[in-house]
């Protein structure tokens, strides 16, 4: 059995720039403990985590990401609420670069 107990403190990301300012932002918090962040599509800024978090050197386990689904996804997908559900995570997933 496998159990993760998710960090109660995140860093959250909204306004975190997503050029090598936000990268670096992102690789001090590592360094000063964090390893819970949350995310979303609508911050822009999902491929400068993923490129922290490789950079960071640490393995992809020890880290706990939160990021979100936006209406706006749901509404502008033709195939509807459930598989756009399921595309938005997965481009989450290629942002973030989580071998998808």
């Amino acid at each position: 059995k496998i159990t993760y107990t998710i960090p109660q403190l995140a860093f959250g990301l909204y306004k975190v720039s997503s050029s090598l300012d936000g990268e670096l932002c992102i690789l001090q918090a590592i360094e000063a403990g964090y390893r819970h962040f949350d995310t979303a599509s609508y911050y822009g800024n999902e491929d400068v985590l993923g490129r922290a978090l490789k950079r960071s050197g640490l393995p992809r386990e020890d880290f706990c990401i939160a990021s979100k689904v936006w209406n706006d996804a749901l509404i502008s997908k033709e195939e509807g609420p459930p598989q756009a559900v399921i595309q938005s995570v997965y481009e989450s997933l290629q942002r973030l670069d989580f071998g998808t």
